[in-house]
């Protein structure tokens, strides 16, 4: 998504707003080029600035203030955005808290209340010069090193899910819509 429509929450602001109209075509059209479309918005946007354009804001009064309560709050945003599409089976919305980089330190370590660890890039993962054996250079996130990251993630996945609300909610709506197109 970096690109015409940036990063970040704008990014995937604009994008909904602007492919909302299409996703039926891209999903039920003469020739579907889609079986499933994964949005992903990291929650951080809870403690990040407010952006100039960005409709976010958080917290959010009618939501609780914990990480399931940013996830309700902008997986009902992304809807609006999107136009509250009618076929939306086929749209998984995922919202890690506070980011992806908790699903990564959940699979490398056993923390209380993991998703509540503010900006765990840098408060845990690039707080060194070296996480269980991965060179981290600095507080930049590289692509070299969530590849290196990504294996462990994936091998303790069943981990994450224990320790992660947005982990679990995610795996569960990967197992219900492939259960419920028999995969």
């Amino acid at each position: 998504m970096a690109g015409r429509f940036g990063n970040g929450c704008k990014g995937v602001w604009r994008w909904c707003e602007t492919t909302s109209d299409v996703l039926d075509k891209v999903f039920y059209g003469v020739t579907p080029q889609l079986d499933l479309l994964i949005i992903q918005m990291d929650a951080d946007v809870s403690r990040k600035e407010r952006e100039v354009h960005c409709p976010v804001i958080l917290p959010c009064g009618h939501h609780v203030q914990k990480p399931s309560g940013y996830e309700e709050h902008l997986e009902q945003l992304i809807n609006i955005w999107l136009g509250n599409c009618p076929n939306n089976e086929n749209i998984l919305i995922t919202i890690p808290c506070d980011s992806t980089d908790t699903w990564i330190v959940a699979a490398y370590q056993d923390y209380g209340n993991v998703e509540e660890i503010k900006n765990p890039w840098e408060s845990v993962i690039a707080r060194k010069k070296e996480y269980h054996g991965i060179r981290i250079s600095g507080n930049k996130k590289r692509a070299s090193v969530y590849s290196q990251l990504l294996p462990r993630l994936c091998q303790q996945w069943e981990r994450v899910v224990e320790q992660c609300y947005s982990a679990r909610r995610f795996d569960d709506k990967v197992k219900r819509i492939f259960g419920a197109a028999g995969l």
